[in-house]
């Protein structure tokens, strides 16, 4: 069949299903392919798409020209950290300790309408016997789980896994042996094992296959010096996936498009501790959620696998970036969104200096092909040799975006349309 003699509506149909490359490489091989791109906004809208990360928005009733405007300006405004607009937002002077950072909300609001149980006892205490007891919980949801990960006081972390609809308790409480997680598909999560010092990572079979939890795969860290022991490893990835891997039903008619989950980062903030320190030294750890993803067994193996470990030469160095950020402030686990990283100037001083990382590998290889300075290897900061018993040669690529604002923050967060700059002794600041 010859292409140049299909209608020119059927070629646009065939190119909107071609990946980035292709997309790339098509516009090469005549002027008619040339000019499709120049002249179809839909096809420069569904190019860009994949470009920037992001789901379209079928049901945004916007034209596609509004929406491809909206796109440009907000990859825009994220690479060159110039806010299109700036509010303040006055925060709870007490809070629960317990938060999340989503499009349109910071603290977690009302309950969801579709929850049979909205409250879920998980600590009793005996009303003439009060303890003083700590509780520290992780929540994740994705699909039909509710992930609680929790620990009392010094106790040891259990995972929880809800039906968020039911309320009803789907398996019996595992130990885990860290807080944190990370939901890699709606029946995969990754847990960080201090203990083991590696990645531990979990299939959860729906309700109906009646099977157990099961660990399916161990990712090994870089082994530390003898004089050095990991101290805390918090973890994050956002947004989490849906169950059929595209675009979450709540998401409201009038956004044109969302961040692709499968597209985002996960990020490790890692405290480590030297035998001739009083001090913990916090690292950044990144990696792609697909790159865990693409090391997995086949699927049909997961409910009986026994898990195996694999050595972090073998899986690591290429697919990970790892930095000392002893230079920026110790922040929250929300500065994380889609492949963004956000960090802020740790030195006290009249403005603060945001250091945004974004690890767009399309945006990393036009940066490359235009020689830009931006695209890093890794942080200039304390050699990793003072901690870590091998340097690293590797390293995830990344684009370095600084800009400096006019306020002093003592915390920053990111969702997939602003950033929040907190500062206690004022208002909050979105930007």
């Amino acid at each position: 069949m010859d292409l140049l003699a299909l209608p020119t509506e059927v070629l646009v149909l065939i190119f909107l299903n071609l990946s980035v490359s292709d997309s790339l490489h098509i516009q090469s091989v005549n002027r008619l392919f040339r000019s499709l791109y120049q002249d179809s906004l839909q096809l420069q809208y569904a190019l860009e798409c994949q470009i920037a990360g992001v789901h379209d928005n079928p049901r945004c009733s916007l034209p596609i020209q509004y929406r491809l405007r909206m796109l440009r300006d907000r990859e825009s405004s994220w690479d060159s950290l110039v806010p299109t607009s700036r509010e303040d937002v006055q925060l709870p002077t007490r809070t629960s300790g317990h938060y999340d950072l989503a499009r349109e909300h910071f603290f977690l609001g009302d309950p969801h309408p579709m929850a049979a149980k909205p409250l879920i006892p998980i600590h009793y205490e005996r009303p003439m016997q009060p303890s003083n007891d700590q509780v520290h919980v992780s929540v994740e949801a994705c699909g039909e789980n509710l992930f609680l990960a929790v620990r009392i006081s010094d106790d040891p972390s259990w995972l929880y896994v809800f039906s968020w609809q039911t309320g009803e308790l789907k398996f019996d409480p595992i130990g885990f042996p860290n807080l944190g997680l990370v939901v890699l598909r709606h029946d995969i999560i990754l847990n960080p094992n201090i203990r083991n010092h590696c990645l531990d990572i979990y299939y959860v079979p729906a309700s109906s296959s009646g099977g157990p939890i099961n660990r399916i795969a161990r990712l090994c860290l870089p082994a530390l010096k003898d004089d050095a022991n990991t101290w805390d490893i918090q973890c994050r990835a956002a947004p989490n996936p849906t169950e059929d891997s595209t675009l979450p039903r709540n998401i409201s008619a009038s956004i044109p498009f969302v961040d692709r989950a499968d597209c985002a980062i996960i990020l490790l903030t890692w405290q480590i501790h030297r035998d001739d320190n009083e001090f913990v030294t916090p690292f950044s750890f990144v990696v792609h959620r697909q790159s865990i993803l693409d090391l997995l067994p086949p699927e049909m193996e997961w409910p009986s696998l026994q898990a195996q470990t694999t050595a972090w030469d073998f899986w690591g160095p290429s697919r990970t970036c790892l930095f000392n950020n002893m230079r920026f402030a110790e922040g929250y686990i929300t500065a994380t969104n889609g492949q963004r990283y956000i960090l802020h100037s740790a030195e006290p001083r009249q403005k603060s200096q945001l250091r945004l990382l974004d690890f767009n590998r399309y945006k990393i290889k036009r940066s490359l092909a235009k020689g830009s300075p931006r695209v890093q290897l890794g942080m200039q900061s304390e050699p990793l040799n003072h901690f870590f018993a091998q340097s690293e040669t590797d390293a995830l690529p990344f684009l370095e975006i600084v800009a400096d604002v006019d306020r002093s923050y003592h915390g920053v967060m990111i969702n997939d349309s602003a950033i929040l700059g907190l500062n206690s002794a004022q208002s909050s600041s979105r930007g």
